[in-house]
C-alpha cells in the first residue's frame, strides 16, 4: 500500500510536517482538549499560537507541559522544529517558519489597540523569500 496522501481532486499531497494549531485569548481548554489525547510518541512537530497580551510572564508552555504527555517549550530564534515537540509562541510574537522546519525569527507583533498589544488573527503567510512563512495569532 502506498504512503502518499490523495486529496480530493486525485493530486498527490505533500507529507505532513507539521501540526499548526491556532487559539483566542480563551482558547486555552480548546488546545488542551486537543492536544491532551496526543500519545507520547506523536511524530509531528505541533506549533501553537495563542492569542495573550504583550507581556513576558506567559505562563502557557508551563501549563501544557504540566497537562500533555509530549514536552512543550516557548519557540526560539534559529531553532529547528523536532518530532514529538510542542512548541508556543512567546506572549506578543509572531512566529516565522523557513521550508528547512526552523524558527527563522521570532517577530515581534505590534498591537492595533492603545492597551495590551496583540494581534487578531492566526495567518500563514508567505514571506517575501520563497522559503519562509510567517505564523500569525
Amino acid at each position: 500500500m502506498s504512503s502518499q496522501r490523495i486529496n480530493l481532486r486525485g493530486q498527490v499531497r505533500a507529507p505532513l510536517q507539521a501540526l499548526l494549531i491556532g487559539a483566542s485569548a480563551g482558547g486555552v481548554e480548546a488546545l488542551l482538549s486537543l492536544l491532551e489525547d496526543l500519545p507520547p510518541d506523536y511524530r509531528l512537530p505541533v506549533v501553537c499560537l495563542l492569542h495573550q497580551p504583550d507581556r513576558n510572564d506567559s505562563l502557557l508552555a508551563d501549563l501544557l507541559a504540566r497537562r500533555l504527555r509530549l514536552p512543550v517549550k516557548e519557540a526560539e530564534d534559529k531553532e529547528y522544529l523536532r518530532s514529538g515537540m510542542v512548541y508556543v509562541a512567546p506572549a506578543g510574537y509572531h512566529l516565522s517558519i523557513e521550508t528547512e522546519r526552523s524558527f527563522s525569527s521570532v517577530v515581534r507583533s505590534r498591537g492595533i489597540s492603545p492597551g495590551p498589544r496583540s494581534t487578531s488573527s492566526l495567518s500563514l503567510l508567505p514571506m517575501p523569500t520563497a522559503s519562509t512563512w510567517l505564523l500569525r495569532c
